[in-house]
């Protein structure tokens, strides 16, 4: 599938100090021919020297959102964000996503809500959103 996905990593900062938590941005472009984009992992983001895999590595995915874009996608698109087994973290959660508000959720294993810890590449990956539409999975870290 075509489309780009550009990842940005930020700490997150209280009263400022760093607290090794983490904000993961996946920025979004669907294709021109199907309104999808995927393929793009956090081993192939980067921080600094190493990649976003490497940082995030044994950290808690503790919630996560999906922000529809100023190229608004259709409404009930879907969002999988991806393990490095092909498990969707969210269980299903950002399935037909609002085109007009901000769907967030805990992970999911299909039975509980709760942090996962992250042991490998997470591959995010965006359907249904209609030809050339842009959008954001936000993914929290502690």
């Amino acid at each position: 599938m075509a489309g780009t996905i550009v990842q940005t990593l930020e700490p997150i900062y209280d009263e400022g100090k760093k607290r090794d938590k983490f904000e993961l941005t996946m920025a979004w472009t669907t294709s021109t021919g199907g309104g999808d984009v995927s393929g793009i992992s956090t081993d192939d983001g980067s921080f600094y020297t190493r990649t976003i895999t490497e940082i995030l590595k044994g950290k808690e995915i503790v919630g996560g959102k999906v922000i529809p874009g100023d190229e608004t996608p259709t409404d009930a698109f879907d969002v999988v964000v991806n393990d490095e087994n092909s498990v969707d973290l969210f269980g299903g959660a950002f399935g037909d996503c609002s085109s007009g508000s901000t769907t967030t959720s805990y992970p999911y294993d299909g039975t509980v809500y709760g942090s996962k810890i992250m042991t490998g590449a997470l591959t995010p990956a965006v359907s249904n959103a209609g030809n050339s539409k842009t959008g954001s999975v936000v993914l929290f870290f502690e």
